[in-house]
C-alpha cells in the first residue's frame, strides 16, 4: 500500500512498483492526493507501468535521504549529511536556481560544484584543507548512490568528478606480508589468535577480548561486536560478517573456552592490558587490504562502527591508491 506524505505546503504519494519506491507530486489538496495514490495503485495493480516517469523533486528526495540517514546512520554521521545538503542547496540556488529535478543533476554540474568548492576554500576563515573538499565530495557519491538503489538516476554524476590533490594528507602506518607473518612467529595462542582475527576483521583490541560464542552467528555468518565500555567514537553494537578466513580462525579457537572465543589470562578480573600501538597497526592493515578489494568507505565504516563517518576518512589514501591502478 502507498502513501500520501506532506512535505512543506505540498502533498506526495509514495507507492512501491518493480521493487522501487516512487514518488509523485499531487498538490495542495489532501483529498486529490489520495484519489491520485488510488489511480496510481490500480494501474500497477493492471500493469499499466509505462504511465509513469521514474523522476522525483529534489526537495522531496532530500527529506527522503534525511529520513534514511536518520534512520541509518549514527546521530554524528546524520548530520553530515545534513550539512552537506544545505551546503548543495547553497551551491544550486546561487548557480542552478532553475534546478528542481533529480534527474537534471548531471556530471557537469558536480564538476561546476567542484569549482564552487574550490572557490569557497580560499575565501574560507581559514582555508578550507584539500581533505575537506574531498570527504565533501564523498558524501555527495554517496548520496547519489542512495538515488540509484531507489531508481531514480542510473549512473552516479559524482563519480566522474576528480578528487582534490590531497598528497599531503597523512597515510596510516601498516604492516606488509613479511611483518605480519614476522608478528605472528612471535606470538603464541591465544594471541596469534587474535592478531590473525584482527587482521581478517578489522575489530579493536578492546572488542576482541568481549567476544564469546554467543555471538557468533553460524547460519547468517556473522559475529555481534560491542564497543569497549566507555567508548564514545564507536557504536555501542554492531554485527561484521564473517569470512572464510575468519571463520578459519574461530575453528582453531574451539575448544580452548566455553565462554570468551579468545580466553586471555585475567588479572583482577581484566583482561590484561598489552600494547595497543601494534594493534592499531593491524587495524589499519585491514583497512588497506579491503579498500584495495574494492568495498568503499562507507562499507569500511560499517565494519569498523565509527560514529561519525568523518574518522574513516584518514584511509581515504588507500581508495586513492586502488583507484589509480
Amino acid at each position: 500500500m502507498g502513501t500520501v506524505r506532506k512535505i512543506g505546503d505540498e502533498y506526495y504519494i509514495e507507492f512501491y512498483a518493480r521493487g522501487l519506491l516512487y514518488q509523485q507530486k499531487a498538490g495542495k489538496d489532501k483529498r486529490k492526493a489520495e484519489v491520485l495514490l488510488q489511480e496510481v495503485e490500480t494501474k500497477i495493480q493492471q500493469g499499466e507501468m509505462g504511465t509513469m516517469v521514474r523522476d522525483v523533486d529534489l526537495d522531496v528526495f532530500w527529506e527522503t535521504f534525511k529520513r534514511y540517514t536518520h534512520q541509518t546512520y549514527s546521530p554524528p554521521t546524520h548530520l553530515r549529511f545534513q550539512d552537506i545538503i544545505g551546503d548543495f542547496q547553497a551551491f544550486q540556488q546561487k548557480e542552478f536556481p532553475r534546478l528542481q529535478k533529480l534527474s537534471e543533476v548531471t556530471p557537469r554540474i558536480m564538476e561546476r560544484y567542484r569549482l564552487w568548492l574550490e572557490q569557497a576554500a580560499k575565501i574560507s576563515h581559514p582555508p578550507l584543507k584539500r581533505k575537506t573538499l574531498n570527504f565533501r565530495l564523498r558524501l555527495m557519491r554517496e548520496i547519489w548512490k542512495y538515488a540509484i538503489t531507489l531508481g531514480y538516476l542510473n549512473d552516479n554524476p559524482a563519480f566522474h568528478t576528480k578528487f582534490f590533490d590531497d598528497r599531503d594528507n597523512i597515510v596510516p602506518l601498516t604492516l606488509s606480508v613479511d611483518e605480519q607473518n614476522k608478528l605472528l612467529a612471535c606470538c603464541e595462542d591465544p594471541l596469534k589468535y587474535g592478531v590473525e582475527f584482527i587482521l581478517a576483521t578489522g575489530v579493536l583490541w578492546g572488542e576482541l577480548v568481549q567476544l564469546k560464542w554467543e555471538d557468533v552467528n553460524t547460519q547468517e555468518r556473522t559475529i555481534k561486536v560491542m564497543a569497549p565500555l566507555g567508548s564514545k567514537t564507536i557504536v555501542p553494537q554492531r554485527s561484521i560478517p564473517i569470512d572464510h578466513k575468519a571463520h578459519k580462525i574461530l575453528e582453531g579457537c574451539k575448544g580452548k573456552d566455553r565462554t570468551y572465543i579468545f580466553p586471555f589470562p585475567k588479572q583482577g578480573g581484566e583482561a590484561v592490558a598489552l600494547p595497543q600501538f601494534s594493534f592499531c597497526l593491524l587495524r589499519h592493515t585491514f583497512a588497506r587490504e579491503v579498500l584495495k578489494k574494492g568495498i568503499d568507505l562507507f562499507d569500511l565504516n560499517k565494519l569498523f562502527g565509527y560514529c561519525d563517518i568523518a574518522r574513516v576518512m584518514r584511509y581515504a589514501c588507500f581508495h586513492f591508491e586502488r583507484s589509480e591502478k
